[in-house]
């Protein structure tokens, strides 16, 4: 997962890279593509770590990774390319004009799309516990403030999920937020399962179920 995100990270790099390419034929500059790159990525590894922090920042630091490997590995291959170069080539062609037209779409989208798939959650701890010490033996959740306005659910299963394994599936946020939990054989058969998760925030009616639709109520 973490080299998909890296590779995800070199498509935006190469994209970035065309783009100030491309823009910089007519000056005849090309060596400011390189350059162009690694300050975009030295900007979105700035915003993971003085902006988002933590884990949750590190999605956008592993994409930073890979939009600055591209940045890095292209200034060899541009620099002996550099010496083919003539002067019709500081023109414009077709295929110039179309790249210059789809490649900022593409990466405007796909940087909005990234931002549609953040859940803002993250898994805090995760375990079992055995049966008799689980609350009332029920399932349920309960919600605390764990700093800065994020919060913590912390969802225990009771006694009829035992020797499951509990992971989070999804975490919706459009309207409401929507908390959605994955079982699956291989506990601990004498134990039930939890899971406790920090979330940004929480739009309320806050829902947690399961994929099979299985809704769990707050502990009272």
């Amino acid at each position: 997962m973490l080299f998909f995100i890296i590779f995800i990270g070199m498509c935006y790099g190469t994209m970035a890279f065309l783009m100030s390419y491309i823009l910089t034929k007519k000056s005849g500059k090309r060596f400011y593509a390189p350059l162009v790159t690694f300050i975009v990525g030295g900007l979105l590894l700035w915003y993971s770590i003085f902006i988002v922090g933590g884990f949750e920042g590190m999605g956008y630091g592993l994409v930073s990774l890979g939009i600055l490997a591209v940045a890095v590995f292209s200034v060899v291959p541009l620099a002996i390319l550099g010496k083919f170069y003539t002067a019709k080539q500081n023109h414009y062609s077709r295929i110039d004009k179309v790249f210059l037209g789809v490649l900022p779409v593409i990466f405007i989208a796909g940087l909005l799309f990234l931002h549609h798939l953040d859940d803002n959650y993250w898994v805090i701890d995760q375990g079992a516990v055995a049966v008799a010490k689980s609350e009332l033996n029920q399932s349920g959740y309960s919600l605390s403030t764990i700093g800065e306005g994020k919060k913590s659910l912390t969802l225990t299963l009771g006694k009829e999920y035992r020797g499951k394994k509990i992971s989070i599936e999804k975490v919706k946020q459009w309207r409401s937020t929507t908390v959605i939990v994955k079982l699956t054989e291989g506990g601990e058969l004498e134990k039930t399962p939890f899971i406790t998760v920090g979330l940004d925030e929480i739009k309320e009616p806050l829902t947690v179920k399961t994929t099979d639709g299985k809704i769990f109520s707050a502990f009272k």
